[in-house]
C-alpha cells in the first residue's frame, strides 16, 4: 500500500487492467461475502421506495425508468436486480473493466426473461467520459465505484450525475469513503493494483448537498467483513 498518488490517467489504465486480470477472482470474493450483496438489494429496495416504484407498484409497466449503473462490475448482484425489475424500462450498465461487461453479457444471457436482458446497454469505459442527455435518467446507482477517482474527479462526477438527472425525481444511491483519504494506491488486492480515495464522511455530504441534491437518508455501515462506507440516497432539487 502506498499514499502517493498517479494521475487520473495512470490510475484507471491500471484498475482497468486489474478487474480485467482479476474479474473471476473478485467475482469469487463478492460472492463469499453475502451479508455485503444482500445490503445492497436492500438499498436498491429503498430507492424503489424513494421512485415510488415499491411493492405492487413495482409490476406497474406504465412506469419505464431510465437508470444508470456506475461500475457494475459482472452485474452480481444490483445489474440482474434491476434488469428483472417490471418498471425498469432501461438500465445503462458501466465498468472500466471489458472482462466484466463480457461475463455480465453472459449472465444476462442465462435469463429466464429474455427481455429483462434486452432492457441491459453495457457501456464500457471511464464513468467520468459517459454523456447523457441533461434531465434524462431516474436514478444513478454507484457501489464501490466513485471511489476509484480522484477526489476532484468524485466532485466533478457527482455535478456530471446531477445534470443527467430528472429535476425533483431523479435520484443518487452511492456509497462513499468513510474515512477521508486524499489518494491511496494499493499494489495487491486481490491480485490487481487498484487505487481509491474518501472525501470521508461530512465533506462526502456537502459535496453532495452543494451539487443541489438533497440527501433523503444516510447510513455508516460498520460490518466487519468490510470497511466502512458512507451510504447515500439523494434527491436532484
Amino acid at each position: 500500500m502506498a499514499a502517493n498518488n498517479p494521475s487520473s490517467e495512470e490510475s484507471k489504465q491500471f484498475i482497468e487492467e486489474g478487474y480485467d486480470k482479476s474479474a473471476e477472482r473478485y467475482l469469487e470474493w463478492s460472492r463469499s461475502r453475502p451479508v455485503s450483496m444482500q445490503h445492497r438489494l436492500e438499498l436498491v429496495e429503498k430507492l424503489y421506495t424513494h421512485l415510488g416504484v415499491s411493492g405492487n407498484a413495482g409490476d406497474d409497466s406504465s412506469r419505464k425508468l431510465k437508470v444508470l449503473e456506475l461500475g457494475c462490475g459482472a452485474g452480481e448482484p444490483v445489474t440482474l436486480a434491476l434488469a428483472s425489475k417490471p418498471a425498469i424500462g432501461t438500465v445503462t450498465a458501466n465498468d472500466i473493466s471489458k472482462t466484466q461487461l463480457d461475463m455480465l453479457s453472459e449472465s444476462l444471457s442465462k435469463l429466464d426473461d429474455s427481455s429483462a436482458g434486452k432492457k441491459v446497454k453495457l457501456a464500457h469505459g471511464d464513468m467520468t467520459k459517459l454523456e447523457f442527455p441533461l434531465k434524462s435518467l431516474d436514478a444513478v446507482i454507484a457501489f464501490y465505484s466513485i471511489i476509484h477517482l480522484s477526489p476532484d474527479e468524485q466532485v466533478e462526477m457527482i455535478g456530471h450525475i446531477h445534470r443527467w438527472l430528472r429535476s425533483g425525481s431523479g435520484y443518487l444511491l452511492a456509497s462513499f469513503g468513510a474515512d477521508e483519504s486524499a489518494g491511496t494506491t494499493y499494489d495487491d488486492w486481490l491480485g490487481m493494483k487498484s487505487y481509491w480515495s474518501s472525501h470521508g464522511i461530512e465533506k462526502s455530504l456537502k459535496l453532495v448537498e452543494d451539487a443541489d441534491f438533497e440527501v433523503m437518508w444516510k447510513d455508516v455501515n460498520q460490518n466487519p467483513d468490510d470497511a466502512p462506507f458512507l451510504w447515500v440516497i439523494a434527491r436532484k432539487r
